[in-house]
């Protein structure tokens, strides 16, 4: 037997979905790094001892996992069958224990080496290809010289940085070769741009050119998570709208009605602009999914999308996903996006603005209102989650916790009030202090005045001491229902109460990081973006400088970065992208 060899992120999930199907055996393919497996993929389950496995979906220096529930790892001759079956394609195969703690990798995968774009097919397609399909088109040189360059930089894994100016025809230029390399090595090329304008563009325009020109290539487009309806959230927010009329529920009405019929219902698809505290309510969001366990996953929005960016060979994504992928990859192992092989970035002259954006942190008003409005009762006393936890039945926990959670309870909605009016109170106090309008940068000789030791540091700290009480607070409300299974109807003020803890802790966790002096970080006070409705400052604190972070997470994870623009340079010089 080996060593597990399994990312701790893989690792879990795949324990997860052993658990989910009751323990039996489920069949799962892996991605490997490196001789590690970093993140898998279930395709089926089955009895307790075998499973049926899928033979046409694994890749070449993937694994095929799956688990034994007795435990014994040793690989029966059904095992050696498929070993013999996948290995001739490259292909690897894992046993594991139900635990997911020891492995027995029976085939190790083997991965052939990267087959290069071919020079004539780029030119064949805008010189032949394109002409043919598109009467008038007329081959631009400019365009192929950059569309070649492009494909020696996806064949040699190496980077690129060019300017291309309007006129060239840069998005062909990149998504030709992109295609090519992606289908010569079944493999995925990401397309990353800073604007939704831009994205538009390469799904309604560019990229129906390619199976025009007669390359045909599965693509698609995935935005962030809480750009898609959540189906169970909006189902739930129009049960309470029908159960509690209030303001928001014609519009409620309009949502459900507009995602039955939406294309991908994402929030770029919706005829109007929801209030933010709505969209909210409905959008489908990480920390209170469901997931496999969910009665809508088979059609919810966020899955089915990344189902079909699962296999696309061309996905478009923007910077903002690009790098909150590429940041949680760098210390979970796996990210967001499914896996990818090369990366073209468009629009690149934004890249920096998009890495402070995603290094970025903040406390407002608003943020501190968002992650406390789910859990505490509304003004028109729709409860909120702590007072719907507190009904929840008494069989579902054991009796000796009943007074235990009732004491919880009411310290948590203490401290959650305490939150919801001081923080406010002390954001607002704070934006006295910096010329109006303006904002104030926490620089050595301010950290050393005595304005912002009196005025600014007190106060700040005693905001994280609060954000701190009520995230203990919240803790122990749930630490209740520690080992405590709840049906799926009941378990969503539960996901409520985790959520606002772990965004509380966030704004705690700022807070203290915009009281530390680090030399690498800037620290300001500026005016929150709503001073209408939520008037007082906010706290920032970023990096000063995002290459290391880029360093870090996107060049030396891949090379073959490509990264165009039709303004790059500085003074003509392309020396800023070398440093």
């Amino acid at each position: 037997m080996s060593d597990l060899r399994f990312q701790p992120a893989a690792a879990r999930e795949l324990r997860d979905h052993i658990r989910a199907a009751g323990g039996v055996e489920v069949f799962a393919i892996g991605d490997v790094e490196d001789r590690w497996v970093t993140g898998v993929t279930i395709t089926c389950r089955g009895q307790s001892d075998r499973v049926n496995a899928l033979v046409d979906r694994p890749r070449a220096g993937q694994v095929v996992i799956h688990n034994h529930p007795s435990g014994n790892l040793t690989a029966s001759d059904a095992d050696l069958a498929l070993g013999n079956l996948y290995g001739e394609d490259g292909v690897g195969v894992v046993i594991v224990d139900s635990s997911v703690t020891r492995s027995n990798w029976v085939v190790e995968p083997h991965l052939e080496v990267p087959k290069s774009v071919d020079p004539a097919a780029i030119e064949a397609f805008f010189a032949v290809g394109l002409p043919a399909a598109l009467p008038g088109w007329e081959p631009r040189q400019q365009q192929i010289e950059l569309a070649l360059k492009v494909g020696e930089a996806l064949s040699a894994n190496t980077p690129l940085v060019v300017e291309a100016g309007t006129g060239t025809g840069k998005s062909l230029a990149y998504l030709v070769p992109s295609a090519l390399w992606a289908l010569a090595n079944k493999g995925k090329v990401v397309v990353s741009t800073f604007t939704k304008a831009l994205q538009a563009q390469l799904v309604s325009s560019d990229l129906p050119l390619l199976k025009a020109g007669g390359i045909v290539v599965p693509t698609a487009l995935l935005q962030g998570r809480n750009n898609y309806a959540c189906k169970r959230r909006l189902a739930l927010a129009a049960d309470e709208a029908r159960a509690n009329p209030d303001e928001d529920g014609s519009r409620l009405a309009e949502l459900v009605a507009w995602e039955a019929g939406s294309a991908d219902g994402s929030r770029t698809d919706l005829p109007f602009e929801p209030e933010g505290a709505l969209w909210e309510r409905v959008m489908s969001d990480g920390d209170l999914t469901l997931a496999i366990r969910c009665p809508h996953y088979q059609t919810c929005r966020w899955y089915t999308a990344r189902r079909q960016a699962a296999a696309a060979s061309l996905l478009v994504v923007n910077h903002a996903l690009l790098l909150s992928d590429l940041s949680v990859r760098a210390d979970a192992g796996r990210g967001v996006l499914p896996k990818f092989h090369r990366v073209i970035l468009d629009e690149a002259h934004h890249l920096e603005d998009a890495a402070t954006g995603v290094s970025s942190r903040e406390v407002s008003g608003l943020a501190l209102r968002r992650a406390i409005s789910a859990m505490a009762d509304d003004r028109r006393g729709r409860p909120g989650a702590l007072s719907r936890v507190a009904q929840v039945p008494g069989k579902r926990i054991p009796p000796e916790r009943t007074f235990a959670l009732d004491d919880a309870i009411a310290v948590a909605q203490v401290e959650i009030t305490g939150v919801a009016s001081f923080g406010p109170e002390v954001l607002a106090g704070l934006a006295e202090v910096f010329p109006a309008g303006g904002a104030l940068r926490i620089t050595p000789a301010e950290a050393a005045s005595d304005r912002f030791r009196l005025d600014v540091e007190p106060q700040v700290r005693h905001l994280a001491d609060e954000l701190e009480r009520s995230v203990e607070a919240l803790r122990k409300v749930d630490e209740v229902f520690e080992d405590v299974t709840l049906p799926e109807a009941e378990q969503q003020p539960l996901l409520d109460l985790r959520r606002g803890q772990r965004r509380l802790a966030a704004h705690a966790e700022t807070a203290r990081g915009f009281l530390a002096d680090l030399a690498d970080t800037c620290r300001w006070l500026q005016p929150s973006r709503d001073q209408r409705v939520h008037p007082g400052a906010a706290l920032h604190h970023a990096p000063i400088e995002v290459a290391p972070v880029l360093r870090k997470i996107l060049w030396t994870q891949f090379p073959g970065v490509v990264a165009t623009s039709a303004t790059l340079t500085v003074a003509g010089s392309f020396e800023h992208w070398s440093a």
